[in-house]
């Protein structure tokens, strides 16, 4: 990989523009959440975590979820509504493993191209 070290400082975080993106996100994120005190804002950082990384990046084309697991996250919704599942609706582990991998392997070469 061709990768580039850029320093930074907590008052001059000037890298590749990733982490001051991510920074900007986060911080309106938690604007929504946090009251004008700007207390409680810990206990929402796990809940703008999930949305982070369950959104599709358009420098990816992808969410950085599905790139690292090779599948979206489950929402509470999809808890719910697979809950009552049976066994017949699921497949062989053997297949699901092979189908997963051979997923990533395509997105990740996927993502690398959208990145050159």
């Amino acid at each position: 990989m061709r990768t580039k070290l850029s320093f930074s400082t907590v008052f001059h975080p000037q890298t590749d523009g990733q982490m001051e993106k991510m920074n900007l996100v986060l911080n309106q994120y938690l604007q929504n959440f946090v009251s004008t005190d700007q207390r409680g804002w810990a206990e929402w950082l796990s809940s703008a975590e999930f949305c982070y990384n369950s959104t599709k990046h358009s420098a990816i084309e992808e969410s950085p979820f599905l790139l690292a697991y090779g599948h979206e996250p489950e929402g509470p919704l999809d808890l719910a509504l697979t809950e009552g599942a049976s066994s017949a609706h699921v497949r062989t582990r053997q297949a699901a493993a092979e189908e997963f991998l051979a997923e990533k392997v395509i997105r990740k070469e996927k993502a690398r191209r959208n990145l050159q």
